[in-house]
């Protein structure tokens, strides 16, 4: 990954967190918005790590955060973050493509609306969220945005008048990202995605971006190749969800349980590469050294009630 193009990916992501009150302390970039949500909490840049910035860092967080590892960031983040007791999450490809290379968009059924008002948020909101996801959860998600929208690019795809298919881009420095390209399960397999991310693309261009960039789920890796992207890179997640004072044995227990679950599977880089649907491919990489971690900590709990 050439740096312009790493620094053009990690600046258009510190874009949106300053949106949201994102700021630089010390050497890492802090989003913490207060929302019980870690899609809206986290560092999203880190410029040196060591242990004690790392464990400074996570002390200062109340909410659940993601810790972000991308292609700017120091690589010994990867052994800090599990030892510092953050799960890894999940590695995605980051591609990139040259806009004037943009193929030209077919016709679709789908009609495609911006974003303008609460209405149309809280609609854009249903759709991100599908049927599975909880009405409280939602709600984070629509306070949170409510605040950056109209500072953001956001589309909803109308069928028929149902909204079934949404995403979001803003252009920074030059350069377009696009971000959560999401279509209702019942509406997948019929081209969707794709015309929502053609259209994406069609207002950078028009408001004078060279670039796109975005990270790609399983599902959409392939809808971007044919649009003509190219993995460039990878960006790595790892979780933490900080347990306070009187949080209790079970609350810990839970805790726990739910890290040993997302650890059990992951995607790898190799995968994505190749374009086809991302498979189970066994045990997360750090996933013996934080079991052991767990365990020890467990061990340490045991013997504080005793």
């Amino acid at each position: 990954m050439s740096s312009s193009t790493a620094l053009a990916f990690r600046d258009s992501h510190l874009w949106f967190a300053e949106l949201l009150g994102g700021r630089w302390v010390r050497d890492v970039h802090v989003l913490d918005t207060g929302l019980p949500d870690a899609t809206f909490n986290g560092v999203g840049a880190t410029r040196r790590a060591t242990p004690e910035l790392v464990a400074e860092t996570v002390r200062g967080f109340t909410t659940p955060f993601h810790w972000r590892v991308g292609p700017t960031c120091p690589a010994e983040l990867d052994e800090l973050l599990p030892a510092a007791g953050l799960v890894f999450e999940e590695e995605e490809p980051i591609m990139w493509l040259d806009l004037e290379t943009r193929p030209a968009a077919p016709e679709s059924a789908l009609d495609i609306r911006h974003v303008t008002d609460l209405d149309g948020l809280r609609a854009w909101v249903r759709v991100w969220g599908a049927d599975s996801t909880p009405r409280a959860v939602m709600d984070t998600w629509f306070a949170a945005y409510a605040r950056v929208y109209r500072r953001l690019s956001m589309r909803i795809g109308l069928l028929d008048g149902e909204p079934v298919a949404c995403c979001y881009s803003f252009v920074h420095g030059g350069v377009a990202a696009i971000e959560y390209v999401v279509v209702r399960p019942d509406h997948r397999r019929k081209g969707f995605g794709e015309t929502m991310t053609r259209a994406a693309l069609a207002d950078a261009a028009s408001a004078g971006a060279t670039g796109a960039v975005l990270t790609a789920s399983p599902e959409g890796i392939g809808i971007y190749r044919r649009l003509g992207f190219r993995p460039c890179g990878t960006q790595r997640t790892y979780l933490a969800e900080p347990v306070r004072e009187g949080d209790g044995d079970d609350r810990r227990a839970e805790q726990h349980r739910r890290e040993d679950e997302r650890m059990g599977q992951w995607r790898g880089e190799e995968q994505c590469q190749a374009g086809d649907e991302a498979r189970p491919s066994g045990r997360a990489p750090h996933r013996d050294r934080f079991a052991r971690q767990a365990d020890h900590r467990r061990r340490q709990e045991r013997q504080q009630h005793q």
